[in-house]
């Protein structure tokens, strides 16, 4: 259960009331009370490849998620079906962050 600091920040985060923050996944929990570790993650997804794309991404386009995506930092387009991979890998390194 969160407690203190941790369960304002969750709440002020989700506009989440007490009775919802209660009903969060453990996982959930555990991730708000390491949330000063996961923003300190960057990770940086480069195009490698690029064929006949309709969004215009091009070999070397950079997105920048720090943690979330950056769109400031981030070159090209923010195509979804380029971000779908790079999304699992980014759940993923939160996880890891986690343990």
């Amino acid at each position: 259960m969160l407690k203190g600091p941790t369960l304002e920040m969750a709440k002020s985060a989700t506009g989440l009331d007490d009775e919802a923050i209660a009903k969060l996944h453990p996982g959930m929990e555990k991730l708000f009370e390491n949330i000063d570790r996961v923003t300190q993650v960057q990770a940086i997804a480069e195009v490698v490849k690029s064929e006949n794309c309709f969004a215009d991404v091009k070999v070397g386009d950079k997105l920048v998620f720090d943690p979330n995506l950056n769109p400031e930092k981030s070159t090209g387009v923010m195509c979804p079906k380029a971000l779908l991979p790079v999304l699992v890998q980014l759940s993923a390194i939160w996880l890891c962050t986690l343990l």
